[in-house]
């Protein structure tokens, strides 16, 4: 799933954290009917500035959380990315008719200190069940 220089930098980060107990929340983000060019900046919009954005693997994007989600008022960040899918679709076209953007998104929460290697951080993640957004939210 990942390079090695992600999993460098994951090491790195758990490193710095050193005694700190802090939970990490990441987000594996797969997105169908969307065209690349549009992707990042909708997961930008979603994630906030204070999340960590990678791209692990083509088409494959990483958010991550360090601490708590920031504005979990308007659903987090899975409400967020919902909003900005709903946001491209046209409003007058029927539903039936659309070409439906949708993302499918797999989640864990860790503490920095029950992770044994990054390597397996990952693997959990991309094990999680999937979440599909969309249009319908299928």
């Amino acid at each position: 799933m990942a390079d090695h220089n992600l999993l460098d930098e994951l090491q790195s980060l758990l490193s710095q954290l050193g005694a700190a107990k802090i939970i990490l929340t990441l987000y594996l983000v797969e997105f169908g009917g969307l065209p690349q060019r549009l992707a990042r900046p909708l997961l930008q919009e979603a994630a906030g500035s204070c999340a960590m954005l990678r791209l692990p693997s083509l088409g494959r994007h990483l958010v991550i959380y360090l601490g708590p989600e920031p504005s979990p008022d308007t659903g987090g960040f899975l409400g967020r990315l919902r909003h900005g899918l709903a946001s491209l679709m046209p409003p007058t076209m029927a539903p039936d008719l659309q070409e439906c953007a949708w993302a499918e998104v797999r989640s864990l929460r860790r503490c920095n200190h029950d992770i044994a290697a990054p390597a397996y951080l990952l693997l959990d993640l991309s094990a999680a069940a999937p979440r599909v957004l969309g249009i319908a939210d299928w």
